[in-house]
Order: C-alpha cells, then sequence, then structure tokens
C-alpha cells in the first residue's frame, strides 16, 4: 500500500489517486485525480493519455503556464514521491521565511 503523508498545513481538494491502487482500476486514470493547497501554493497530480504519464505540478498563484515543478511519471509510486517532494518543497520555502 503506498502511503502519502500529507501535513496538516496542507487542504485537501482532491484526493482520488491512492483509490486507483486500492481499487486496481486503470479507467480511474484521469487529469483530475488530486489537488492539495497550501496559501497561494498549489499541488496538482493526474493521468495525461497523451503523455502516457502521471504530471504533478507545482504552482504558485494559479500560474498554470509558468509552474514551479512539472515532474512526469509513469507509475504510482513515483507520481506520490513527486507529490511528497513538492510538499517538502513548499514547506521549506515557509520554514526559510520564518
Amino acid at each position: 500500500m503506498i502511503k502519502l503523508n500529507i501535513p496538516s498545513n496542507w487542504v485537501i481538494v482532491k484526493s482520488d489517486l491512492l483509490e486507483i491502487e486500492e481499487k486496481q482500476d486503470n479507467s480511474l486514470l484521469i487529469e483530475d485525480l488530486f489537488q492539495i493547497k497550501r496559501m497561494n501554493y498549489l499541488i496538482d497530480a493526474g493521468w495525461y493519455d497523451n503523455q502516457n504519464a502521471f504530471v504533478i505540478y507545482l504552482i504558485q498563484e494559479s500560474s498554470w503556464d509558468d509552474p514551479i515543478i512539472k515532474i512526469k511519471s509513469n507509475d504510482l509510486q513515483s507520481c506520490i514521491e513527486a507529490i511528497q517532494f513538492s510538499i517538502y518543497y513548499v514547506d521549506r520555502l515557509f520554514d526559510q521565511s520564518n
């Protein structure tokens, strides 16, 4: 079972990503699988058929055309790791500003 650790200072907007592993149903692979936010930062993950991959975005200030991070992943484990990395990255930014 893949575990995703989301700190309490993040707001979960959508979290269908882990159902893919639980249900083992590839029909659940859609663009809008996962989204969390902290203040003006947003982490978004989904499956993109045209790229045959999960794509993970870290966005600031709704700037989708210029993401801070964009990672492509072919498997769920790597996708989760990319999300965890993005959470860590943003949390470190907040730690440094305090």
